[in-house]
């Protein structure tokens, strides 16, 4: 719509200056030969010329000179297609000092009496260098950590479109760059897919998601090939719309073999620690408790109120060395393993049945109305016929019984007393059982100072030999004398009954038999050299006949003794 010449005049009029004067965007009115018509306030401050010195110059003056065409372009472009907006195009404008800046310029055109001015908007964006550096930071800090994540990540947008991925994705499923180029998601699904052992479960999850678009989702992964993924799942918020779905996949292959591996050594320490407990209460070969649960559970049956018995059955096998000498460690094994079996059903209310160790057992009752009948049951059960490699063996056993009753005593002298029982249960002749009394133990006394004294005996020369001669009835003389020892402590004649046996139990038989013999050779030399047919015979016990050094003795002698190699008896 064309103006009048009076509208023409009035273009700069002060009512339209003070209309430009108001705009914060620098506004130039600029003539078919690029000379500034007009020029408002903001722009004479932008440029920093005044509003006399721009009307008339130049326009190009305030723009860099790479950017001094976009004004015509601009031009051109609003003739042709007036009725098409433009954006506003990038410029460096020219301060008077000569300086750069950057700014956006827009434009339109006006009907000056019919001849055509732009009017050019022209805005600086300084500003922005700040905001888009630290954009283009954020942006850049974004992509390296992406990249540099050891996850998996795929960006979907609401459309279903693949909005962004990291290189990582790609390397973890093996998908080829270039599928996702393509213009379906469907190659990529199907080479996913057939990755994973359990496609249903796979695909249900999508499902679910895609069915509650701001739920999250989280959950394992196994594949074909041994691999576990963890994959999580959570909904693209820009404000307060959901833009997408970002799913991150995370290889937990090591963490979870490693998982693996500790549960299995810790199945290992566990077993080894049932292992461990199991020999710390029981007897590693017969399965029955073991020492050390017997004396905890005697003493804590001992410090109960003394309301109820306590008896204490202590189990010795005689000769139990036999069997592992002649037939071997293992037959003895299956000896003690049977007697564990039987003496376990003999007794099947007993407190504890344990194993103290070798050949010994032990078992411990409480509030027992009749341990006696008990233990004559043990001896009964037990020596019945077992057969080992073929053989069939009668165990034998000596059974010592000490109880308590009201009395006050300690785990260790109860114990003490079954096993002074049972000793005396051997001395009396074996495969019995003998209950203790205070007889016992003075006998006990007597026998340990015995054998205190016989290790001395030698030493202090209160060992001797009498002679019993032998009369040949042929002859009508003695050709023999019999050497028989004799023991004189402190003015008193001890037994050979007794002294004897106690030797043998103590090993001191072998050092007595050697002292006999050596009296003996030197008080009857004289008598054995007046004639080769005389003799000296001795009682020697079965361990010095398995003595290396008597046969070499004998043979020293033989000329002026005879020995007979018998057991040791007393005359």
């Amino acid at each position: 719509m064309g103006r009048s010449k009076r509208q023409d005049k009035d273009l700069g009029a002060s009512g339209f200056d003070v209309f430009l004067d108001a705009s914060p965007d620098a506004l130039l009115a600029v003539n078919a030969d690029r000379t500034i018509k007009m020029a408002n306030a903001a722009a004479s401050k932008l440029f920093g010329y005044t509003r006399a010195e721009l009307i008339g110059s130049d326009h190009w003056l305030l723009l860099s000179e790479a950017f001094r065409s976009e004004t015509r372009l601009l031009q051109e472009h609003l003739q042709a297609q007036p009725d098409i907006p433009l954006p506003p195009r990038e410029v460096h404008g020219l301060h008077r000092d000569g300086t750069e800046f950057s700014a956006e310029v827009a434009g339109s055109l006006l009907d000056d009496g019919g001849t055509q001015v732009l009017l050019v908007s022209v805005r600086s964006t300084e500003h922005r260098k700040g905001a888009d550096a630290d954009l283009l930071k954020a942006m850049s800090l974004l992509t390296a950590t992406l990249e540099s994540t050891a996850d998996g990540i795929l960006v979907i947008s609401s459309d279903g479109s693949v909005a962004g991925f990291n290189d990582q994705f790609l390397k973890m499923w093996g998908i080829p760059p270039e599928l996702l180029d393509g213009d379906t998601e469907v190659p990529i699904m199907r080479l996913i897919v057939s990755q994973v052992a359990n496609p249903e479960a796979f695909m249900a999850r999508i499902a679910e998601v895609v069915e509650n678009p701001a739920a999250e989702s989280h959950d394992v992964l196994d594949f074909k090939d041994g691999r576990t993924f963890e994959r999580y799942s959570r909904p693209q918020r820009v404000g307060e719309r959901i833009a997408g779905r970002v799913w991150s996949f995370r290889d937990v292959t090591p963490r979870r073999q490693a998982q693996e591996q500790a549960e299995q050594a810790l199945a290992v320490l566990a077993a080894q620690a049932e292992q461990l407990s199991a020999l710390a209460f029981q007897d590693p070969l017969t399965g029955l408790a073991n020492r050390a649960v017997f004396n905890q559970s005697l003493a804590a049956a001992l410090k109960k109120p003394r309301l109820k018995t306590v008896d204490v059955l202590l189990i010795d096998l005689d000769n139990f060395k036999e069997v592992n000498d002649i037939l071997g460690h293992q037959a003895g094994d299956d000896m003690l393993l049977e007697v564990a079996r039987r003496l376990r059903d003999c007794v099947p209310t007993a407190d504890v049945v344990a194993r103290l160790g070798g050949d010994e057992f032990v078992v411990l009752l409480t509030a027992c109305p009749d341990a006696d009948a008990i233990a004559a049951s043990i001896v009964t059960c037990l020596h019945v016929p077992v057969t080992i490699n073929g053989r069939a063996l009668r165990p034998s056993l000596s059974l010592g019984l000490a109880s308590i009753g009201k009395e006050t005593m300690v785990a260790s002298e109860l114990l003490r007393e079954a096993d002074i029982a049972m000793y005396a249960a051997k001395a009396a002749g074996k495969n019995r059982f003998q209950r203790f009394h205070e007889d016992m133990m003075t006998a006990l006394v007597q026998r340990t100072d015995l054998e205190a004294g016989l290790q001395l005996a030698i030493a202090r020369g209160e060992i001797s030999v009498e002679f019993q001669p032998i009369v040949s009835p042929r002859m009508g003389r003695v050709v023999k004398f019999e050497a028989l020892a004799r023991w004189d402590r402190e003015d008193q004649r001890v037994p050979p009954a007794v002294f004897i046996p106690l030797a043998e139990r103590s090993g001191l038989i072998n050092e007595l038999g050697n002292e006999v013999m050596a009296q003996s050779l030197k008080q009857l030399a004289p008598w054995l050299r007046e004639d080769p047919s005389r003799s000296l015979s001795m009682n020697v016990s079965g361990s010095s006949c398995r003595n290396s050094t008597l046969p070499r003795k004998s043979w020293t002698f033989r000329n002026r003794a005879a020995w007979a190699f018998t057991s040791w008896f007393s005359r």
